[in-house]
């Protein structure tokens, strides 16, 4: 009686087209790397990738002034007055 072996480069692609078919279709990493915020971000550029070509058509109606100017006034003060380099910046290419 014949048997008829299959090749094992014929078993490695079947068998990553069904892993593949496993894999989610939104990168969940970031929620565990990187904060909230970004990750925020990032799921609404895979959800709507256009979003900055298009521009909104709601304006910012509820803003609390006071707590808007003190970050505005924060980001200034570090902006205009950067921390100077504490140590040396080192390079190392190669061994």
């Amino acid at each position: 009686m014949k048997t008829k072996k299959i090749p094992q480069f014929l078993v490695s692609i079947i068998t990553v087209l069904v892993l593949g078919g496993c894999a989610t279709a939104q990168p969940q990493w970031q929620h565990q790397v990187l904060g909230g915020a970004v990750a925020s971000v990032v799921d609404g550029q895979i959800a709507n990738p256009d979003a900055a070509a298009e521009p909104g058509d709601q304006p910012i109606v509820e803003s609390d002034g006071n707590k808007t100017k003190k970050v505005v006034d924060a980001w200034r003060e570090s902006v205009s007055a950067p921390q100077a380099s504490t140590g040396d910046i080192v390079i190392n290419v190669g061994q």
